[in-house]
């Protein structure tokens, strides 16, 4: 072999070796593992997203007095006129006395097992005052239950009550639901609904104990026959 093909040779191979030696540089992380992500790449995004939201936090007023969406940040004030609420078929149970305590006391031992099926119930919240037509005095509780198959009751006046499925107008307001808050409350809301409502019942539903006098929630139900327009 000449001289020059000897050189064009070595030129060849020695080509080779420099475009191996170069991926071998470049072709593996520093790790070592070649096409693998370890995640850290991430982890240092997630990390300096969170840093950099740390670096506006402090211009954020705090506020505890907020809907649960502003995030404990202060955010714009609103009073909602009324709510339009779409509850499915609920149960019931009433003795027939509109009296909080009485009513309890008569329930208690359906409650505790003296029914049909020898089985404890529990009860919920709101406790329901159901208002006839325009009455002004209610004509007896009504007690959630969350069970969907009540058992029998063995005593006469325990009576069970499903409200069907369906839109409701609500009201909230606060203080204790006395007749005369509620027959005003009631007044207030069918003034502002643009909807149909059924006039034969409302409701005064109440969801803390008589005894509680601070931060009292309560809500006015009218049963909504017609969507407002």
């Amino acid at each position: 072999m000449s001289p020059i093909g000897k050189i064009r040779i070595s030129v060849f191979l020695l080509g080779i070796l420099i475009c191996l030696f170069v991926a071998s540089v470049h072709g593996k992380p520093a790790g070592g593992n070649s096409g693998e992500d370890d995640g850290s790449n991430s982890d240092e995004s997630e990390n300096s997203s969170e840093e950099e939201g740390g670096k506006y936090s402090d211009f954020f007023e705090k506020s505890s007095d907020v809907p649960s969406f502003c995030q404990e940040k202060a955010c714009p004030k609103f009073t909602a006129e009324y709510e339009l609420r779409n509850y499915g078929k609920t149960s019931w149970l009433t003795v027939g006395k509109s009296g909080f305590v009485d009513s309890l006391k008569d329930l208690k031992s359906y409650l505790n097992g003296k029914n049909a099926e020898n089985r404890k119930i529990k009860i919920g919240v709101p406790v329901l005052k159901e208002y006839v037509g325009d009455n002004t005095q209610p004509e007896r509780m009504l007690f959630y239950t969350s069970e969907t198959n009540l058992p029998n009751p063995i005593d006469s006046t325990v009576v069970r009550v499903y409200i069907p499925s369906g839109l409701r107008y609500v009201k909230v307001f606060g203080g204790f639901a006395t007749n005369t808050v509620v027959v005003a409350n009631k007044k207030q809301l069918v003034g502002k609904i643009s909807g149909g409502y059924d006039t034969g019942s409302y409701y005064a539903a109440i969801f803390n104990s008589p005894f509680q006098k601070e931060d009292r929630h309560n809500e006015l139900w009218v049963l909504a026959t017609q969507a407002p327009v």
